[in-house]
């Protein structure tokens, strides 16, 4: 086209409307209004300032007179393409700014219709975005990569990077020094060939599904080293991202372990992130008055509170702003209102179907001529993702705080934290604090789970717990300890009738019937009573004192309650006299192991049995591992009937199916001596057990004293090759920590996570966690207990890869396992009665 009409034209007039003048002017933005020739009709402030000029010396001028000739052609050109199509264009260009300096420019240019003289006239809508610093950050990245470069080459480990089909694109000097391998010998996939032969598919295949899966992988393999030996590594990869989630590669770093190398490798890829430019359609805008009534209102806003136009006109903003936000939003607006100066916020906007948008809300004065507001202009982004996420994690934290301190079955303070307590309580008064501890046993509780099942057991303990919650004052603490074993601390006591009373309270409570679902239960409590400072001055003794009393409780037959007395040694004489007896346990035979399987989920077959401990009395018949474990730990017996259970039990499977393998727990004592690693090793040795199907299980009590000493002999015991599994996670509070601090081969879920599956949402909030915890740690998950079709459907769902529970077998004696197993009954094994459901505590559970 032709300059010569358009060079100098006579001044237009501008585009009328002093309020939209005055919006548009307050918008950070440069805006230009042009004609079809192409003269400039509005300019806002910041364009007036991007050009150097006074808008009276721009209005009615063109591109021609500010910039060379050439630059204005292709503006001008745009301006035609969206007054021919109606379509938007999206340019960049430099430019030289009033400063001087160059600067570049995006720039979106859009067909709007304005009133004239003669109707409705088409003209171009022109928004400007500076983009100076974005153009410089790309170059910063380019230098960046350069320094990515030269950063891995000097780095302590071998790295790597790939693209998104899995062909290698980079290694670094050091994977040349260490393999002898060129560069370009080892891109694409050439560096298989350093890897050793036995190792490649399992890597090929791992490496592939981590690309389908876009995610982390981690694998240890052997790798040729320069001299020609075989050296293991270890190596990680993450997936590299667009900012679209498509995968485009992967970055790897690769760990020399023969050496022992501890060191955490971590590669953070810096890549820059293109600031998004915002127009009309990513931002809501809106101007009111004071009085809350929109004058004007963008499409992106309309979106964002779900009406129309014509539905917001005249609508107050507390009309669509939630409730449990608007007061706070009103005082800050009043507030900014007095000084007119801006400001921001974050509020959730109500949409007219109840659901609400979590937005960043910036909002700005327009004053009028003697400087005061007049009308507010708000500017609004959507941040309801951000939020939800944020409010996501600090539920999840929420949860995992309450969980540590407290029972998950009954909500009741666990061991942990009721100690802790009782200890503070104890504090305040020094060596004369008066303070009375109730420690209680359901009596029949067993023959509840017995009969009517877990499940049952369970609504009868949150039952149990309400009740005796109705007993408490405000100040006093109640705790679950475990099983059905709970206690009771009552504070500011004024002497021994007090506690007595609360005593006999508990025991008339608990005796009344319990309603289950049309089953009248009757089953009663036993409790001891001990009060500080007499019967003790820390929370230990009159816990030790406590129970002596309960025992004497139990002894006089139940339903009733025992004030700790110094002379209560009965109970004593007896234990020590089961003390005794299970010194000789051993020689005499009485001893056996019965076997409980552990099912793979997926496939219905039997991965494992855990091996749980039965002690046979000639004369007393079986006695419960919960009398006679806890017997054996104070004695320190459990470390030679530890060995034992560790023999037979890898014995006995010696003579299982190869892929069966053999579960024995561990107790905190036992792991404590010094001769566990070689005991293992001894056992493992004389039955020619494979060390892989030999799985160790601890709880977290085993960790809590000595980590650093009980990590090492962890990872004494993951050389032998066994498996090292951590039992009954997420009912301690150092659980995260453990996995965190050592690499266990399996989770084992604690069934109070799933008893009330499916219908628990707090459960199923835990276990997704635990899942995707496990999942992204490369750890085999367990869940015990399942007894329903429902609860094994649900835990499947998330992604669980073993149970164990009543749905599948109750644990059976080693011949009748061979049965189940579908062996012939072995000759050396002994036979045994029907096993016991009930569960207790480490070899006893």
């Amino acid at each position: 086209m032709s300059s010569a009409g358009l060079a100098s034209p006579p001044p237009a007039p501008a585009v009328s409307g002093e309020v939209l003048a005055r919006i548009l002017g307050g918008i950070p933005q440069p805006i230009i209004v042009k004609d079809r020739s192409h003269r400039f009709r509005y300019l806002n402030d910041a364009a007036c300032a991007l050009l150097g000029r006074r808008r009276e010396e721009l209005l009615g001028r063109s591109d021609y007179d500010f910039v060379p000739r050439e630059q204005a052609n292709g503006f001008c050109a745009t301006d035609l393409q969206v007054f021919e199509t109606g379509e938007d264009r999206e340019t960049e260009e430099h430019i030289t700014g009033a400063d001087g300096e160059v600067r570049t420019l995006s720039t979106l240019k859009r067909l709007i219709s304005l009133p004239g003289a003669a109707g409705e006239e088409p003209m171009v809508l022109a928004v400007i975005h500076d983009i100076t610093e974005l153009r410089r950050s790309l170059d910063a990245l380019r230098e960046s990569e350069q320094r990515f470069r030269t950063i891995a080459d000097n780095a302590p480990v071998m790295i790597w990077v790939a693209d998104a089909s899995g062909a290698s694109t980079m290694f670094n000097r050091l994977w040349t020094e260490t393999t002898g391998q060129s560069e370009a010998g080892a891109l694409g996939f050439g560096w298989l060939e350093m890897v050793h032969p036995d190792d490649r598919q399992r890597l090929q295949e791992g490496f592939a599904a981590a690309c389908e899966q876009r995610a982390p992988a981690r694998f240890e393999y052997r790798l040729r080293r320069a001299d020609g030996s075989w050296g293991w590594v270890i190596d990680v990869s993450h997936p590299r991202l667009a900012p679209d989630g498509t995968v485009i590669g992967h970055v790897g770093s690769v760990l020399d372990i023969n050496e022992r190398r501890e060191m955490e490798t971590a590669l953070k890829e810096s890549e820059g992130r293109l600031a998004t430019v915002f127009g009309q359609a990513v931002i809501g805008i809106l101007h009111r008055d004071l009085d809350n009534h929109l004058l004007m209102v963008n499409q992106r806003f309309c979106d964002i509170v779900g009406r129309s136009r014509e539905q917001l006109d005249g609508l107050p903003m507390q009309a669509f702003t939630h409730p449990d936000d608007y007061p706070g939003n009103a005082a800050v607006w009043q507030r900014h209102l007095r000084t007119g100066q801006p400001f921001q916020l974050e509020k959730r906007y109500l949409r007219p179907d109840g659901t609400s948008l979590w937005c960043a809300v910036s909002v700005s004065f327009l004053l009028d001529e003697h400087g005061q507001p007049k009308s507010t202009i708000v500017v609004v982004q959507d941040i309801d993702q951000r939020r939800t996420a944020e409010e996501d994690r600090l539920l999840a934290e929420r949860q995992i705080a309450h969980m540590a301190r407290h029972d998950m079955l009954t909500g009741l303070p666990n061991r942990a934290w009721f100690r802790e307590r009782v200890d503070a309580a104890l504090s305040v008064g020094g060596l004369q604090a008066q303070l009375g501890l109730l420690c209680l046993d359901l009596d029949g509780f067993k023959a509840v789970n017995d009969t009517l099942g877990h499940p049952a057991g369970d609504a009868l303990l949150r039952m149990v717990a309400e009740r005796l919650q109705e007993c408490m004052r405000g100040s006093d603490i109640i705790a679950r300890l475990g099983g059905d074993e709970f206690a009771i601390a009552v504070t500011a006591v004024s002497g021994r009738e007090e506690v007595v009373h609360l005593a006999q309270w508990v025991v008339d409570a608990l005796a009344e019937p319990f309603d289950l679902n049309g089953n009248n239960l009757i089953i009663g409590t036993s409790v001891g009573v001990a009060l500080a400072p007499v019967d003790g001055k820390t929370t230990d003794d009159l816990v030790k004192a406590a129970d002596t009393a309960l025992y004497d409780a139990k002894a006089r037959g139940r339903g009733t309650f025992s004030v700790f007395e110094p002379g209560m040694q009965d109970h004593l004489q007896s234990r020590q006299a089961t003390r005794v007896a299970l010194g000789g346990a051993i020689a005499r035979g009485e001893l056996e192991l019965h076997y409980q399987p552990l099912i793979d989920i997926s496939s219905g077959v039997t991965n494992a049995c855990e091996a749980l401990l039965r002690w046979r009395h000639s004369e007393r018949g079986m006695i419960s591992p919960a009398e006679f474990i806890p017997l054996a730990e104070e004695t320190g017996l459990i470390v030679p009937i530890g060995e034992w259970v560790l023999e037979e039990a890898c014995r006995q499977a010696a003579t299982w199916p190869e892929h069966i393998g053999i579960a024995v727990n561990l107790s905190p004592v036992q792991f404590r001596s010094k001769g566990l690693v070689e005991a293992v090793a001894r056992a493992l040795s004389a039955t020619r057990l494979e060390p892989r199907r030999l799985q160790l299980e601890i709880t977290e009590s085993v960790l809590l004293d000595d980590n650093k000493g009980n990590l090492a002999v962890l990872e004494e015991l993951h050389q032998l090759g066994v498996l090292i599994a951590m039992d009954d996670f997420g009912t301690g509070y150092s659980s995260l920590g453990y996995v965190r601090s050592f690499r266990f081969d399996k989770i084992k879920v604690d069934r109070e996570f799933i008893k009330d599956l499916p219908h628990s949402r707090e459960s199923l909030a835990v276990l997704r966690a635990v899942a995707g915890l496990a999942k992204s740690l490369r750890i085999m998950t367990t869940v015990e207990g399942v007894e329903t079709d429902e609860q094994l459907a649900s835990v499947r769902a998330e992604g669980f890869q073993e149970a164990q529970g009543f749905l599948f077998s109750r644990p059976l004696a080693a011949c009748d396992l061979r049965q189940l197993l579908g062996m012939p009954a072995s000759e050396s094994g002994k036979p045994a009665g029907a096993a016991a459901p009930a569960r207790s505590r480490r070899q006893g559970r």
